[in-house]
Protein backbone atom coordinates (compact mmCIF):
# COMPACT_ATOMS: atom_id res chain seq x y z
CA UNK A 1 0.00 0.00 0.00
CA UNK A 2 1.44 3.60 -1.19
CA UNK A 3 -0.30 6.43 1.01
CA UNK A 4 0.05 9.86 -0.77
CA UNK A 5 0.19 13.07 1.20
CA UNK A 6 -0.97 16.39 -0.65
CA UNK A 7 -1.27 20.09 0.89
CA UNK A 8 -4.00 22.62 -0.13
CA UNK A 9 -4.02 26.49 1.44
CA UNK A 10 -7.91 27.07 1.94
CA UNK A 11 -7.41 30.14 3.84
CA UNK A 12 -4.16 32.20 5.57
CA UNK A 13 -4.91 30.12 8.76
CA UNK A 14 -5.79 26.72 7.49
CA UNK A 15 -4.06 24.14 5.64
CA UNK A 16 -6.07 20.50 4.44
CA UNK A 17 -4.26 17.41 4.24
CA UNK A 18 -5.22 14.81 2.44
CA UNK A 19 -4.37 10.85 2.63
CA UNK A 20 -5.39 8.75 0.21
CA UNK A 21 -4.32 4.96 -0.92
CA UNK A 22 -3.13 5.58 -4.15
CA UNK A 23 -2.73 1.99 -5.34
CA UNK A 24 -6.70 1.39 -5.51
CA UNK A 25 -9.34 3.04 -6.49
CA UNK A 26 -11.59 2.34 -3.68
CA UNK A 27 -8.69 2.73 -0.88
CA UNK A 28 -9.22 4.65 2.16
CA UNK A 29 -9.19 8.37 1.98
CA UNK A 30 -8.30 10.63 5.09
CA UNK A 31 -8.60 14.12 5.17
CA UNK A 32 -7.31 16.53 8.04
CA UNK A 33 -8.13 20.22 8.51
CA UNK A 34 -5.67 22.29 10.21
CA UNK A 35 -7.23 25.65 11.67
CA UNK A 36 -3.86 27.51 13.37
CA UNK A 37 -6.59 30.32 14.42
CA UNK A 38 -9.14 28.05 16.01
CA UNK A 39 -5.91 25.82 17.15
CA UNK A 40 -8.40 22.59 16.35
CA UNK A 41 -7.51 19.75 13.43
CA UNK A 42 -10.67 18.34 12.05
CA UNK A 43 -10.20 14.90 10.48
CA UNK A 44 -12.59 13.05 8.17
CA UNK A 45 -11.85 9.26 7.35
CA UNK A 46 -13.94 7.97 4.35
CA UNK A 47 -14.11 4.15 3.73
CA UNK A 48 -15.41 3.19 0.30
CA UNK A 49 -17.09 -0.71 0.20
CA UNK A 50 -16.49 -0.98 -3.71
CA UNK A 51 -19.23 0.54 -6.74
CA UNK A 52 -22.02 -1.51 -5.53
CA UNK A 53 -21.96 0.06 -1.62
CA UNK A 54 -22.21 3.06 0.50
CA UNK A 55 -18.91 4.63 2.35
CA UNK A 56 -19.11 4.73 5.84
CA UNK A 57 -17.72 8.24 6.92
CA UNK A 58 -16.41 9.60 10.46
CA UNK A 59 -15.34 12.63 11.51
CA UNK A 60 -12.99 14.10 14.37
CA UNK A 61 -12.39 17.79 15.57
CA UNK A 62 -9.26 17.97 18.16
CA UNK A 63 -7.95 20.74 19.62
CA UNK A 64 -4.20 21.27 19.38
CA UNK A 65 -3.55 21.25 22.86
CA UNK A 66 -4.74 18.18 23.60
CA UNK A 67 -2.22 16.67 21.37
CA UNK A 68 1.04 15.41 22.98
CA UNK A 69 3.54 15.24 19.77
CA UNK A 70 3.38 18.50 18.17
CA UNK A 71 5.99 17.57 15.36
CA UNK A 72 2.70 16.74 12.79
CA UNK A 73 1.50 20.58 13.77
CA UNK A 74 4.73 22.01 13.30
CA UNK A 75 5.29 20.53 9.86
CA UNK A 76 1.70 20.93 8.60
CA UNK A 77 2.14 24.38 9.50
CA UNK A 78 5.45 24.75 7.38
CA UNK A 79 4.03 23.58 4.32
CA UNK A 80 1.26 26.01 4.74
CA UNK A 81 3.99 28.83 4.78
CA UNK A 82 5.26 27.09 1.31
CA UNK A 83 1.85 27.24 -0.14
CA UNK A 84 1.73 31.10 0.77
CA UNK A 85 -0.30 30.81 3.82
CA UNK A 86 0.52 33.17 7.21
CA UNK A 87 -0.58 31.38 10.17
CA UNK A 88 -0.21 32.52 13.59
CA UNK A 89 2.91 32.09 15.12
CA UNK A 90 3.75 29.66 17.90
CA UNK A 91 6.66 28.90 20.81
CA UNK A 92 7.10 25.87 23.22
CA UNK A 93 5.07 25.89 26.14
CA UNK A 94 7.62 24.82 28.88
CA UNK A 95 5.41 24.35 31.47
CA UNK A 96 3.13 21.30 29.33
CA UNK A 97 6.02 19.08 29.24
CA UNK A 98 6.73 19.83 25.76
CA UNK A 99 3.85 20.91 23.78
CA UNK A 100 3.51 24.04 21.89
CA UNK A 101 1.96 26.76 22.81
CA UNK A 102 -0.09 29.43 19.48
CA UNK A 103 0.54 32.97 20.09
Amino acid sequence: MTIAFTYEKAADHIVVEKQHDDEFDYGMYLQRTFNFRSRQITTVSIHPHGRESASSMQMFVQNFSDIEGQDDIKAVREELVKLGGNPPDYKPDEKKSGKLKLD
